[in-house]
């Protein structure tokens, strides 16, 4: 018998209201911010394989962007 390789784990995938809680904005904000190429986004298949499902951001893409834009504020 054959172990199984190790399954590397998934990301953390944040709703565009989660994101916008998260930044404290309105969740049209975030949809500007992915339209803008500020924070990047993975849209996913709608449950019947269509596209235009969901979008869903990273959460270290959240941070990242945070961490970025508190120091813009501070310079």
């Amino acid at each position: 018998m054959s172990a199984r390789p190790a399954r590397a784990s998934r990301p953390a995938m944040l709703k565009v209201a989660e994101t916008a809680d998260r930044l404290g904005v309105d969740p049209r904000e975030v949809y500007h911010y992915i339209s803008a190429g500020l924070l990047a986004a993975v849209r996913y298949p709608t449950r019947t394989g269509q596209p235009g499902g969901p979008l869903r951001v990273e959460e270290a893409a959240v941070d990242a962007f945070i961490a970025e834009h508190r120091q813009e504020a501070t310079a």
